[in-house]
């Protein structure tokens, strides 16, 4: 008797580190799916009257709900219901990181020195970061004079995803044959991934005048990939 309660004993000590664990396995809630994402973000309420569409309206909310504009206090002043003239501006580099570096969770790295940025600041972590990450070259100097153009953004989001390889490119737009390697590369997965569409008159338009990108652009490229991950990480079934 004494033995066979001994037994049980020690059974159940083996047991009881287990219980915790798999308890919070079955009721550990599951991640939200694109479906479900995509309702929340069309229902959630606005100020904005000028939203032109279901997607934009949806990426506006994700932008509020998850503090993914850059300096937001000051981009949009109290009161603001017109957003279209803030979104179809051209959107500078600097404020394209920071928005990409909060998307991705504001991983805090080693600061890297910038020449007049404050490495504690939004731009000082997400430029860090993106120097980091190998986002941004190591060589020569951030220059944020100029714009962020479709390309830069292609190759951004393209090595944040792996860079998968895709050795049978077709129908490459004629502006983009003359791209590097690895330029086709990112350039044909974000249209393939569907996160930056072609141009009406079907070229892409990696760099230039007609390249570069509005926040409106940013944000809605920027909400897609979001989305794309949503999928990448949610389980079949």
């Amino acid at each position: 008797m004494k033995r066979s309660l001994l037994c049980c004993l020690l059974a159940l000590c083996f047991l009881l580190p287990c219980v915790p664990e798999a308890f919070a396995a079955e009721t550990a809630p599951k991640p939200p799916s694109r479906e479900e994402l995509e309702e929340t973000y069309r229902k959630t309420e606005l100020p904005y009257t000028d939203l032109e569409s279901d997607e934009l309206r949806c990426v506006v909310a994700w932008l509020e709900l998850n503090d993914i504009w850059m300096n937001r206090s000051t981009l949009l002043p109290k009161g603001t219901t017109l957003l279209l003239p803030i979104l179809n501006v051209r959107c500078g580099r600097t404020e394209f990181y920071v928005m990409l570096w909060k998307a991705c969770g504001k991983e805090d790295v080693k600061p890297y020195p910038i020449p007049d940025i404050d490495p504690q600041s939004e731009a000082g972590k997400a430029l860090s970061w993106a120097y980091r990450t190998g986002l941004l070259s190591l060589k020569g100097k951030y220059e944020n004079r100029t714009y962020i153009e479709r390309l830069e953004i292609a190759l951004c989001l393209y090595k944040l995803s792996g860079s998968p390889y895709n050795n049978n490119l077709k129908n490459l737009p004629d502006d983009v044959k003359t791209l590097k390697p690895n330029e086709k590369q990112a350039v044909m997965w974000a249209i393939g991934k569907k996160i930056i569409n072609l141009s009406p008159d079907n070229l892409f338009h990696p760099t230039g005048q007609k390249g570069y990108c509005t926040r409106k652009d940013c944000a809605t490229f920027l909400y897609r990939f979001h989305l794309l991950r949503v999928d990448e990480k949610t389980p079949p079934g």
